[in-house]
Order: structure tokens, then C-alpha cells, then sequence
């Protein structure tokens, strides 16, 4: 590792930065370009009055010592996550320095569909199916950015403020940032190193069939990367199919809601069935007992059944991140 300063190259560029200093730290600081002027003076340093509230409690309670951030302490993400880079640490008399660590970023690719079926049954993402598999890699120190169809936030569905992973989730940055979830149009997941897909019902909406969708899958899928879905989100794997044309699924191993658990949840308003879909492009679809986790990797396709299976696709995307060249 070693010490590193990354200016912006154009005026108008917006410079993000994490600083982990002692232990991690949940969000992104946003200087804009007036600042970033000023900053680009070689003894500038911005003060933390340009913190938000949140980010100023949280450099107080990790690094109390750091009273003000040096132009070394700024990285711009978009260049340094293709060099799969970024980090901070404490230097010497107080003062931030970026050192440089590798980094994994994961997409997670959401609905923007509220509403689904004959019944008009309110929709969007499950709730735990994001905020689960987001708490273990945000442990991992793995980056999360956020992707939907049409963009803005996307609705929810599902929430369970008995759930302290769940509460904790819809008080974070991470969440806020959800609700400005990117366009999937204006984004490369080649520059990510997973995508991953939550369920809840809205996905069989937007995500199955998509045509973006699927020319992302495919893109992840011939670049190396990581694929990953959880309960109805491995619909978005349906129609994805390879250079000599056999679907992605056939002959992999493939975990989703079951014909059993839709049954008895939402048959009269999902369009199809996502165990029979799934089997009939010839996926090896297996599946635990109702609303039990289950977890199927195969290479780089990870998938999991159901809500209870969020935390164990988490962990299991962040563990091949970790084995990832």
C-alpha cells in the first residue's frame, strides 16, 4: 500500500470520498466543484463544516484527531473503482491521506414496478432481501450502488421494524442512496465486480424480460463477473441466453422462490410461475422447505430462495469477492 493524491482533471467534476480512518465509515462525502477549486490549491484543506451532520458524528466518534481534510484525502470513485481502488487513513499530525486497497463494488439492480396482477397487489423490493445481503457486505468493507430500470427511488414492500438489521438498513446512507437509484441505461456493470438482484414481486414486472436487464446480465456474465439473485429476483436471469444461444441457467444449479412457497403467497397475481420458468430453460432448480434458506452456488451464479436467504447470498457473494483475482 502506499500514500496517493488523486485531484480531478475537469472543473466541474464531483470528487467523492471515503474516510475509513480507524474503522469504516457508512457514507459518501460530496464535495462540489466550488470547494473542489479551492481544494485543488496544493496547502488547501477543507474544513469539516463541508461534512454532513451524520459524517461529522461519525469522523468524531472514529477518528477525534482529524480536524481538518487535506486534498490528499479526495478520490474520485469512477476513476478508482476501475482500478478497483480506494481508501483512507490516518497520517501523520492529524491529517487524512489516501492509501490505496482494493476495494469490490456490487450493483444491486432493483424495481421500480409498485404494482402487479390482476389485483393490483402493492409492490416493489422486499425489504430484508436488500437490507440483509447489504449489512454483510458492508461488514466485508464492500462497496453497494444502486440501479433500477427507470431511475429515483424505488417503491418497497415487506418491512419489519422488528428486524433490527431491517431498521438499521432504512436509517442509512445506503438506504438514502437507494432512493436515488441510478438509471441502468447509464451504467457499465463492467465496472462493478457483482450485480445482484433482490426480490419481492415487483421484479416480475420490470426485471424479467427487460431488455436492458438482460443485456446487463449478459454483459456481468461475459466480463467475468459475479451474478447473484435472491427469491423472485432470479427472474432476471429468464431469456438470458449465451453466444451459442442455450439459456445462462441450463445445466446450473439455481435457487429461487418455489412453486410451493408462491402457492401459498401470491399465485393470483404473479404472471408466471418462477420455479417452472426457471426449470424449463433448464436450470437445476432446487429448493428447501418453505420460507427455510437455501443457497446455490454454481461458478459465478449465486443465487437464494427466498427472504430468509438473504443473509447467506450476502455472504457468499462477499466470499467469492474475496477469492476474486
Amino acid at each position: 500500500m502506499h500514500q496517493a493524491m488523486v485531484m480531478a482533471a475537469e472543473q466541474d467534476q464531483v470528487i467523492r470520498a471515503r474516510l475509513t480512518a480507524i474503522g469504516p465509515m457508512p457514507d459518501m462525502m460530496r464535495i462540489d466543484k466550488a470547494v473542489l477549486g479551492a481544494a485543488r490549491k496544493p496547502a488547501a484543506a477543507i474544513t469539516l463544516s463541508e461534512e454532513t451532520a451524520e459524517r461529522r458524528r461519525d469522523r468524531a466518534r472514529l477518528a477525534p484527531d482529524v480536524e481538518r481534510l487535506t486534498v490528499g484525502v479526495f478520490v474520485d470513485f469512477v476513476a478508482a473503482r476501475i482500478a478497483g481502488q480506494s481508501a483512507c487513513g490516518l497520517g501523520r499530525e492529524g491529517r487524512a491521506v489516501i492509501e490505496i486497497a482494493d476495494v469490490k463494488h456490487v450493483l444491486v439492480i432493483v424495481t421500480n414496478a409498485a404494482e402487479i396482477g390482476p389485483n393490483h397487489r402493492a409492490t416493489g423490493f422486499f425489504f430484508p432481501e436488500i437490507a440483509h445481503p447489504v449489512a454483510v457486505l458492508d461488514e466485508a468493507g464492500i462497496a453497494v450502488e444502486y440501479a433500477s430500470p427507470q431511475g429515483g427511488k424505488p417503491p418497497e414492500d415487506g418491512f419489519d421494524d422488528s428486524d433490527p438489521v431491517q431498521s438499521e438498513f432504512r436509517t442509512s446512507a445506503s438506504y438514502r442512496r437507494l432512493a436515488h437509484s441510478r438509471k441502468l441505461s447509464d451504467v457499465d456493470v463492467l465496472g462493478y465486480d457483482a450485480i445482484f438482484f433482490p426480490g419481492g414481486l415487483g421484479p416480475m414486472v420490470d426485471i424479467t424480460g427487460n431488455p436492458l436487464v438482460k443485456a446487463a446480465v449478459r454483459r456481468a456474465w461475459d466480463g467475468g463477473k459475479i451474478v447473484a439473485a435472491v427469491c423472485h429476483g432470479p427472474s432476471a436471469l429468464l431469456g438470458v441466453s449465451l453466444d451459442d444461444g442455450t439459456p445462462l441457467v441450463r445445466g446450473r444449479k439455481v435457487a429461487g422462490f418455489s412453486k410451493e412457497e408462491e402457492d401459498g403467497y401470491a399465485r393470483a397475481d404473479v404472471p408466471f410461475d418462477l420455479e417452472t420458468a426457471l426449470r424449463d430453460e433448464g436450470a437445476l432448480f432446487e429448493a428447501a422447505a418453505p420460507w427455510q434458506p437455501k443457497l446455490m452456488v454454481d461458478g459465478r451464479l449465486i443465487t437464494g430462495q427466498n427472504p430468509a436467504s438473504g443473509t447467506v447470498v450476502g455472504e457468499a457473494i462477499a466470499d467469492a469477492l474475496r477469492k476474486a483475482p
